[in-house]
This record gives C-alpha cells, structure tokens and sequence, in this order.
C-alpha cells in the first residue's frame, strides 16, 4: 500500500463527468510500479467553475493534470505556455505545473499516435495516408501524419464542416 504523506506529489485529471474515468485505477498503478510517490485522482470540475477549478489545483500545489471533455479546447487560454503540438492541434491533454506554478499545455495524442507506426517499424515520410473521420483524435492523428512527412493526407468524412475544420 503507498502511503501518503505531505511530501507526495499530487496529479489528477479534470473533466464532466469524470466518476466514470479508469485514469486513477491506471495511473495509480503505474506510479506505484515506478516506485513514485505521487497519487493521481479525479477532479470533477464543472464548466463554469474551469478557471477557479484550475487556478485551484495550482495554488494547491498539484504538479499537473489531464484534461478530458468537455475542456480540451477551454483550458487553453487559462494556461501560461502551450507545447508546438497542443499548438498545432489547438488541444490540450495535459497540463504540467513548474514549482514557479507554471502552468504549460500539451497534447500528447500525437505522440501515442505515431508510437503505433514507431513499434512497427514503419516510417511515415513521403507516403500517402488516409485518415477517416473528425473525431476527437482526428486533429492530432492529422498533425502527427503532417509532421512525419507524409506526402499527402485524403481525409474522409461524414460531416464536410468538420472535416473542412481539421485543416
């Protein structure tokens, strides 16, 4: 059992709603197997409630955080700094505070998306790709196909106003 005491670290993920989220369950797990002390928890934030919620976390102390629906794109201006991809993609995922309470957004789907071809052995530049749909992912899986230098990207949608709104 980890024992918590003043000098562990706190991280969490924010979201509506969030009672239903495996992050604390695997998270926590995965700290413990790192042999970190840190706990990660839920923080159920209500939308109107975002800015105090997050101003809340850093003034507490919390070392960082991720960032579910509904906020991925609201966080954005409440944050000190954004990493190129969180740029790029204009999402963020997770946010990392400094000891100076820094607040700095990242989008790490990109990186969890190129990981797949990455393990395999496949390398992205100069091929052509095909990405389906304009989901929550979509726009990191774009970037990360735009970055590893394929040679063109043919998107395919459902809805054209979403698909015309990757780009």
């Amino acid at each position: 059992m980890h024992v918590i005491t003043g000098k562990t670290k706190i991280l969490g993920v924010i979201g509506a709603p969030i009672a239903h989220s495996l992050s604390p369950i695997i998270q926590n797990a995965a700290l413990h197997e790192a042999g970190l002390d840190y706990v990660y928890t839920a923080f159920p934030v209500h939308r109107e409630a975002l800015a105090s919620a997050v101003c809340g976390l850093r003034d507490a102390g919390v070392a960082g955080f991720n960032v579910t629906i509904p906020f991925k794109t609201e966080i954005m201006p409440l944050l000190d700094a954004l990493s190129e991809d969180a740029q790029r993609i204009r999402a963020v995922n997770t946010v990392v505070i400094s000891a100076d309470g820094k607040m700095t957004g990242h989008n790490t789907d990109v990186t969890g998306f190129l990981a797949g071809f990455a393990a395999h052995d496949i390398a992205l530049a100069g091929k052509r790709a095909v990405l389906i749909g304009a989901g929550g992912a979509a726009r990191a899986a774009l970037w990360g196909l735009l970055r590893s230098g394929v040679s063109s990207v043919c998107i395919g949608v459902r809805n054209l106003t979403k698909g015309e709104a990757l780009c």
